[in-house]
């Protein structure tokens, strides 16, 4: 009976030893998984805050074939398309940039005088010339409606006239001669226009005297 008894408390001994044996390795196995899984959850929010941030930042992590590796997946090749796409916007403004100052290089050696207006009737942008024929600087003209042209200078009153009725009437393409009154004769002008995608119009004069 003596042996019996200790044999049984032997067995509750050794079962109770398995048993905090087994709860203790399920523990370390649990937090074993919750740091598998935390760690790149973890990864994939700092990511995503540099990517709030503006840098776009792959997210490393080793291959993985759950819902969270597609997840990071996913995120990698978003950051890669917007990385791509802000490449290409940095070059398009590049090259926009370098056509506008071609552009602005060729009309301020042009000896026509060019006005290009806005559908709202007033001046975006002259040239040299055109400041020359209107008797000012070309940055005074900009923001000026048409007919501050002939503000400036009286005579230019019937050129800034046919400017702003040819943006009116939306014309597409047109072409006229102007006299304009000068010392010693009529002064002619050759006027040139077309409008511009946006409703605007260009105006071109030579003076053809």
């Amino acid at each position: 009976l003596f042996l019996r008894d200790s044999l049984k408390q032997v067995f509750v001994l050794i079962l109770s030893l398995i048993t905090l044996l087994s709860v203790f390795l399920a523990v370390l196995i649990a937090f074993d998984l919750a740091r598998r899984l935390v760690a790149p959850i973890g990864r994939l929010a700092a990511a995503t805050r540099a990517v709030a941030a503006g840098r776009l930042e792959p997210v490393e992590l080793p291959a993985r074939g759950d819902e969270l590796g597609f997840l990071v997946e996913s995120f990698n090749r978003m950051t890669g398309e917007l990385a791509a796409s802000r490449e290409r916007a940095a070059a398009s403004a590049a090259e926009t940039e370098r056509q506008r100052a071609f552009l602005a290089t060729v009309l301020a050696r042009l000896s026509s005088a060019v006005l290009v207006a806005g559908p709202d009737g007033r001046l975006r942008s002259a040239n040299p010339a055109a400041a020359e024929l209107a008797a000012t600087s070309a940055d005074a003209l900009v923001e000026q409606p048409i007919g501050v042209l002939g503000t400036l200078r009286a005579e230019l009153s019937a050129l800034a006239e046919r400017f702003a009725e040819r943006l009116a009437e939306g014309a597409p393409e047109w072409r006229e001669e102007l006299a304009l009154p000068a010392e010693g004769g009529a002064r002619l002008l050759l006027l040139r226009g077309a409008r511009l995608p946006d409703g605007g119009q260009v105006l071109v004069v030579d003076d053809t005297s």
